[in-house]
């Protein structure tokens, strides 16, 4: 898994925010995740690092977003 990879968790209902989330880095023993939070934002989430790796009949890959990438570009672009 690499960071951006957006995660669709089939534990999840279908009308759920937290379905989808898209994968952050591990630290430790647990995944950082940014998911929709219901309210129209986003909030931080964490995942057992086991579970991701190795439940991939209930967490799948979907997409990516390349996070790092857009992050990097508005930074670099506010300090010109």
């Amino acid at each position: 898994m690499r960071c951006g990879d957006i995660i669709k968790n089939s534990w999840a209902s279908d009308d759920n925010p937290t379905r989808h989330f898209i994968f952050v880095e591990y630290s430790g023993q647990y995944a950082k995740v940014i998911h929709l939070d219901g309210k129209g934002g986003m909030s931080w989430g964490r995942y057992y690092k086991d579970s991701l790796k190795h439940d991939t009949e209930h967490y799948t890959t979907v997409g990516h977003v390349p996070i790092r990438k857009i992050l990097k570009t508005a930074l670099m672009e506010s300090m010109s």
